[in-house]
């Protein structure tokens, strides 16, 4: 055949400073490196390598529920499998490329105070959550 396909997924938490999700962004980050990596070695073979970086998709581990920002797994899966064989790093969901476009013209200081502020949120509300089990 002479020719195919990896795809590998990451998240757009390899591409944007995640505080207090440290170990996470850098799995992430390794898994596009990788890629890219893996299809520059493979590319004459006829083997594209890509690697997908999507935001939130609505699941169970996501705890999101789905609308504009947000795709169900299908609507995901649909771009996804649009997308294989194009570009060797891509977030194939329309809104997460959009979103992360505006994400990469911010200033790196309010980004960082954007995640950080977000991920406090999350993280508070997982403790809150797990304190209330705990009683």
């Amino acid at each position: 055949r002479k020719r195919g396909a990896i795809v590998n997924m990451s998240s757009s938490a390899a591409r944007n400073p995640t505080p207090l999700l440290v170990q996470y962004s850098g799995t992430k980050g390794y898994v596009e490196h990788f890629s890219e990596s893996l299809h520059s070695e493979l590319r004459s073979k006829g083997i594209h390598v890509q690697v997908q970086s999507p935001l939130f998709v609505s699941t169970k581990l996501a705890k999101q529920r789905p609308g504009f920002t947000v795709p169900t797994p299908a609507a995901f899966a649909r771009s996804a499998v649009a997308h294989i064989g194009y570009e060797t790093k891509v977030s194939p969901f329309w809104n997460h490329a959009l979103q992360l476009a505006v994400m990469r013209s911010l200033p790196a200081w309010l980004l960082d105070m954007i995640v950080m502020s977000m991920h406090q949120s999350i993280r508070k509300r997982g403790f809150k959550k797990l304190n209330s089990k705990r009683e």
